[in-house]
């Protein structure tokens, strides 16, 4: 089952059960996954989509850190139950910060990047061969290991 039809079928589910706000959650990552076929002219493989609940992810994770900071906690309440809906319709887990360190720990010694000149050649690798990695904590995790300030 390929997450679009996951998406229709959660989505009926939530219409039986008269869940508004999973409802609500729902009608936007199919909305999200509808714009992604629309610019692209084509049906959305499930890695084209992933990226897309991705990239959604982190729009929401952002929003969310906004609202926590202007003190408004409805607000956040709302987007964590967002998140938890988006969380549940990808196929590979974004990787935490622990999980990024340590593959990024193998990939300088095989790369032997040592210097900030490094930088981009790693990054590139790492993002490459991890997509599902937030890239500015991958960015923070490789200037920290270069000791580049």
């Amino acid at each position: 089952m390929t997450i679009k039809e996951k998406v229709e079928a959660a989505l009926k589910d939530a219409m039986k059960s008269k869940n508004q706000e999973r409802l609500s959650a729902l009608r936007m990552i199919k909305a999200e996954l509808l714009l992604k076929e629309k610019e692209t002219g084509k049906t959305l493989e499930d890695a084209a989509a992933n990226q897309a609940v991705q990239k959604m992810l982190k729009k929401y994770e952002k929003a969310k850190a906004e609202y926590e900071s202007l003190g408004k906690p409805d607000e956040v309440r709302g987007y964590l139950r967002d998140i938890e809906v988006i969380k549940s319709f990808l196929s590979t887990q974004m990787m935490d910060e622990s999980e990024i360190r340590s593959a990024m720990q193998s990939l300088v010694a095989e790369l032997n990047a040592t210097e900030q000149k490094d930088f981009g050649r790693v990054m590139k690798a790492f993002m490459s061969a991890h997509s599902n990695a937030d890239g500015k904590i991958v960015s923070g995790v490789l200037k920290e290991m270069l000791k580049i300030s």
